[in-house]
């Protein structure tokens, strides 16, 4: 688990819990329902359809990758173990956060495979005058990327894509730390004070495509008979 904790507290919690005040998601939040393998959710009015045999991690399992990678990375990351404030706001970000769905095509014995995965979920952005844009929470994450050690290599410029009837913000960046180079696609949009965010990553073509046509089958649950 080792390997998809550190991927994902560096790319989903850190990078835009930077200037965070402590606040947390609303109460009553909506996160959504699973039927088989269709994930809806009214307030975000969104209906995703995923492979039957693609591999859903229950929202108890993320929370606990979620503090696991939070743990692990305050112990054994020298920044972190030092700035009390880094600390903080790291620790800030667990209030912000929430896990709506998570799918990975392959699983092993005792653990998940990075890719390719199907990552939703949502930031609370509303707090002491702060009012994250998505394109702001894309720029942050931008900035933290190019300043992450290693070596990775991030768009310079942002992108769009229409997704059941929403414009989404859209950031990529590929990881070439490990055997195979690994592709982050991240895909963002506003409602009300939450950012509605899609993390997908992949080391293929293929795996690429089989990703899309998840994002090209996004649906709207409401119906306008207007149109």
């Amino acid at each position: 688990m080792n390997f998809i904790k550190t991927i994902f507290f560096c790319g989903i919690f850190f990078a835009p819990a930077c200037h965070s005040p402590q606040k947390s998601l609303p109460s009553q939040f909506d996160f959504g329902n699973i039927e088989k393998n269709i994930y809806s959710n009214e307030f975000f009015d969104m209906r995703i359809e995923f492979p039957p045999d693609w591999h859903l991690v229950s929202a108890e399992e993320m929370e606990a990758y979620q503090k696991a990678a939070m743990e692990e990375q305050l112990k054994n990351d020298p920044i972190l173990s030092r700035n009390n404030y880094v600390r903080n706001i790291t620790e800030t970000a667990i209030n912000n956060y929430a896990s709506l769905l998570s799918v990975y095509k392959y699983k092993t014995e005792d653990d998940f495979v990075l890719y390719p995965s199907f990552i939703l979920h949502t930031f609370n952005t509303k707090g002491d005058g702060l009012d994250q844009t998505a394109k702001g929470y894309l720029f942050d994450l931008k900035v933290a990327k190019k300043r992450e050690p290693g070596e990775l290599e991030v768009a310079e410029e942002f992108y769009w894509k229409n997704m059941g009837k929403e414009k989404y913000d859209a950031l990529w960046w590929i990881n070439y730390n490990f055997d195979t180079p690994i592709m982050h696609e991240v895909f963002a949009r506003k409602k009300e004070d939450l950012l509605l965010l899609i993390n997908i990553t992949y080391s293929t073509q293929e795996e690429k495509n089989e990703l899309h046509t998840i994002l090209d089958r996004i649906q709207k649950l409401t119906i306008n008979t207007s149109e």
